[in-house]
């Protein structure tokens, strides 16, 4: 086992610590009040390890700073700790210090240097490289480290600490060997998540399938209601004497045809009777026709000319009443005019004009034979305009009274042509009432002749009306035999249908009864699954908690559907750290887990025990390590004293 040990410690300038220098024994007590700088010192060898805080974030703030916080510059910081190694000594030291322009400026750029036994290392990573030689995990100095990640991390951390591979569990648990190949290509829980998916794809499909297979059966069901017990046999025998009666049907058809041609030679000429007939009365008619519609075209005429008339007439009526208007209008503002022209005429020269406003005195003479001349000149160019306008009034009065008389005139003579022009129409609406509608030559020899011809005619087409009746019965009945075929094809089509259901109903439950089986098939993998996860769970579990000796860890948590959680809890006294577990009994989980880590790699190594004025002095372990207890005193300054050298 590797012996490692803290030999000494020196800081300057590190966080509240000007210039720190102490030895370190095997068991070393560093204590004082708040602030006095107990934190910082663990800080510092962190930070010269480069593990992380309790916050489990990187070591930061290491300047010291005036009393507002702010950084002070040009100070360079020093970390150095003595280090034994199996007996062997060297020193690990970082020097911080603050980057200059060429102006001799601080740039706000920090520059980090390592050392190891005073020799500058190029990189921080060979530094680190250094430091994992005898600190193979940071867990073995800081459980924060550990305790910060989660529960993936802390899981990953521990995993080291397994012995049982999966090759190495299936081999010692052969029911598992189904699973060798895939569990050592796939996660366990990818693989359940993988049957969950087929099993709920597979019960969609078997799902499906079942209701297809009770759609088939609905369909087949209502096909037997339809055909109403009939078989295939007896439906083809049905369509037989369908089918013959239908033959039968179209031979009577096509006698009566054959006796509707001779009928309809017989009766050969009965329209060229009757055109002839219409010919004799249409000549008949046509000079009374002709007449008839001479006088209907002058009707028509006479009552177009007549309405463009009555039009003008309503317009002559609208012009009248708004020239009468603006007579009215002209007249009224005339007279508006006269009385203005009055009342301009009696305005007479304001006398108190020739007085001023403001100072109250009267106006030079000038001014005042000024002022009275403006006023006349005013006065006579009001009069003119308004002389104008009354002119100009008057004899819009006189134009506009004769433009009445004109439009009363038209007006008068526009009735007259109205009334002559219903007079017109009258009288031809009397003559052409007095012409008869149509010529009657019924008395005629050659009229008589032709209707007797025409009767005889028609006496032999009611024997063609007979036989016409019967073929149309024959060919109702012919349409009602061929809508019975149907009927009965559709029947026939059901029956074969139902074959076609009944094996596809048989398909479908070899596949509902396939996919049953597949479904098994992976609930039983799942299964197996589920067994390999407990068993590797709790073969980790027992694995990991070997190394402990006050921490149990629980790696796993089974959930009310049976399925495993993964956790990575440690418990102390059956209270998980990360719930109820008191102050004290964390600190030394903490602890126990450090040592749980160095018992793991076969380190022995300082462990540092931050407040534990928190524990019972009792219970602060008795370890063969270098154990530094910080705890808070009442002493004003940083006291740091080794018990054990």
């Amino acid at each position: 086992m590797k012996k490692v040990e803290f030999t000494s410690l020196h800081l300057e300038h590190f966080g509240k610590h000007e210039n720190l220098e102490s030895k370190l024994g095997k068991r070393v007590v560093i204590s004082g009040a708040n602030a006095t700088g107990k934190s910082t010192v663990k800080r510092a060898i962190q930070y010269i390890l480069g593990t992380k805080d309790e916050n489990g974030k990187e070591i930061t703030g290491i300047r010291q700073h005036d009393e507002n916080g702010v950084d002070i510059d040009g100070l360079t910081t020093v970390a150095e700790i003595g280090i034994s190694v199996d007996g062997l000594e060297n020193t690990l030291k970082r020097v911080c210090f603050q980057e200059k322009n060429r102006q001799g400026e601080y740039t706000g750029k920090d520059n980090l240097q390592y050392f190891v036994d005073d020799v500058r290392k190029g990189t921080k990573k060979a530094y680190d490289e250094f430091v994992s030689g005898f600190l193979p995990d940071m867990v073995c100095i800081s459980a924060q480290e550990f305790l910060m990640k989660d529960t993936a991390g802390r899981r990953e951390k521990l995993s080291v600490f397994s012995k049982h591979d999966t090759d190495s569990i299936i081999d010692e648990n052969p029911e598992f060997e189904p699973l060798r190949t895939k569990v050592k290509a796939n996660s366990v829980t990818d693989l359940k998540k993988a049957c969950r998916d087929k099993i709920k794809a597979k019960t969609k499909d078997r799902e499906a399938v079942v209701v297809e297979i009770r759609v088939k059966e609905k369909d087949k069901e209502e096909n037997n209601q339809a055909l109403n017990g009939l078989t295939e046999e007896d439906i083809q025998k049905e369509k037989k004497e369908i089918e013959d009666k239908i033959l039968e049907n179209k031979a009577k058809q096509e006698d009566i045809s054959k006796q509707f041609e001779e009928i309809d030679r017989q009766t050969d000429g009965i329209m060229e009777l009757k055109f002839e007939l219409s010919d004799l009365e249409r000549k008949a008619n046509e000079e009374n026709n002709r007449k008839r519609r001479e006088i209907e075209d002058k009707i028509a005429k006479e009552k177009h000319i007549a309405a463009s008339v009555e039009r003008v007439i309503r317009q002559n009526e609208e012009d009248i009443s708004l020239s009468e208007k603006r007579v009215e209008h002209q007249t009224k503002y005339l007279e508006e005019l006269r009385e203005k022209c009055k009342q301009t005429q009696a305005i007479e020269f304001d006398e108190n004009s020739l007085v001023c406003p403001y100072c109250g005195n009267e106006y030079k003479e000038d001014k005042k034979e000024e002022k009275k001349r403006d006023f006349e000149n005013k006065k006579a160019e009001d009069l003119s305009i308004i002389t104008a306008n009354e002119e100009h009034a008057k004899n819009s009065v006189i134009e506009e009274k004769q433009n009445l008389i004109r439009l009363k005139n038209e007006l008068s003579e526009n009735s007259k042509s109205l009334e002559r022009l219903n007079s017109e129409i009258t009288d031809f609406e009397k003559q052409l009432s007095e012409l008869p509608d149509s010529i009657d030559i019924s008395d005629r020899e050659d009229v008589k002749k032709l209707k007797q011809q025409i009767a005889e005619k028609e006496q032999d087409m009611q024997k063609s009306n007979s036989a016409s009746e019967i073929r149309q019965q024959l060919q109702d009945e012919c349409e009602d035999l061929q809508s019975q075929l149907n009927e009965v094809n559709n029947k026939l089509s059901l029956a074969q249908k139902n074959i076609e259901i009944d094996e596809r109903i048989s398909d479908l439950k070899k596949q509902q009864m396939q996919l049953s089986q597949e479904i098994a098939d992976i609930e039983k993998e799942l299964d197996l699954l589920k067994q390999f996860e407990r068993k590797k769970a709790e073969l980790l579990e027992t694995d990991v908690n070997k190394h402990f000796e006050l921490v149990k860890f629980q790696m796993f948590k089974k959930l009310q559907n049976g399925e495993l959680a993964d956790i990575c809890s440690p418990f102390v006294g059956g209270t998980s750290y990360d719930g109820n577990l008191n102050t004290s009994d964390k600190l030394l989980a903490e602890v126990d887990i450090c040592l749980g880590f160095q018992r793991f790699y076969d380190v022995q190594m300082s462990v540092i025990l931050d407040n534990s004025e928190s524990i019972d002095e009792e219970r602060i372990p008795s370890i063969p390590n270098q154990l530094i207890v910080i705890q808070k005193t009442k002493e004003p300054q940083l006291t740091i004293k080794n018990l054990e050298d």
